[in-house]
C-alpha cells in the first residue's frame, strides 16, 4: 500500500504496522490441508487488472481471507474475521439507555422481491459468481397493484 509504483503510494506513517503484522501471522500459520499435509491458512495468488479501481482490487484481496480495514486516528488498520472470535459487546434491553433505541419493521413496499448476490468461489478458480433470487409471485402482485388490475 505504500509503494508508489506497485501500490497506492500511501505514507508509511498512515499504516498501522502492528495490525498488518498480526494479520500476517494469523494467515501464515500452517493448518491441516485435509489430505494429510499442511498449508498456510490463507495465501494469495492474484493477477491484478490495472484498469480497475484501487478500492476494487483491494476488496478482492481482502475478501480472500475475511479481511477488512479500519481507520483509527490517522492510521489504517488491517483486521481479519476469525472463526472463534467472540463479540466485543452484546447489546440487550438491560444495557441500552431507556428510550434511546427504536426499531421498525419495513412495510411490504420496502421489502425486496429480488436479490442479487455476488461472491468469489474458490471451487471455480476464485471467479466472481452472481446469483439472483426472486419472488415472482410478489413481483406480479405488485405489478397488478400498480396497474390497477
Amino acid at each position: 500500500m505504500t509503494n508508489s509504483i506497485y501500490g497506492v503510494g500511501l505514507p508509511d506513517s498512515w499504516i498501522d504496522a502492528s495490525s498488518f503484522g498480526a494479520v500476517y501471522e494469523y494467515c501464515n500459520v500452517n493448518v491441516d490441508d485435509g489430505s494429510g499435509g499442511t498449508e498456510h491458512r490463507f495465501e494469495l495468488d492474484l493477477a491484478i487488472d490495472t484498469h480497475r479501481s484501487t478500492i476494487d482490487i483491494l476488496n478482492d484481496m481482502l475478501i480472500t481471507f475475511g479481511g477488512f480495514l479500519s481507520v483509527s486516528g490517522e492510521k489504517i488498520k488491517l483486521h481479519v474475521e476469525k472463526a472463534n472470535d467472540s463479540a466485543v459487546q452484546v447489546f440487550d434491553m438491560d444495557n441500552i439507555i431507556n428510550s434511546s433505541f427504536t426499531y421498525a419493521k419495513p412495510s411490504k413496499d420496502d421489502m425486496p422481491n429480488r436479490i442479487l448476490v455476488q461472491y468469489v468461489d474458490p471451487d471455480q478458480e476464485w471467479v466472481k459468481i452472481k446469483v439472483q433470487a426472486e419472488d415472482k409471485l410478489d413481483q406480479d402482485n405488485r405489478e397488478d397493484l400498480l396497474l390497477g388490475r
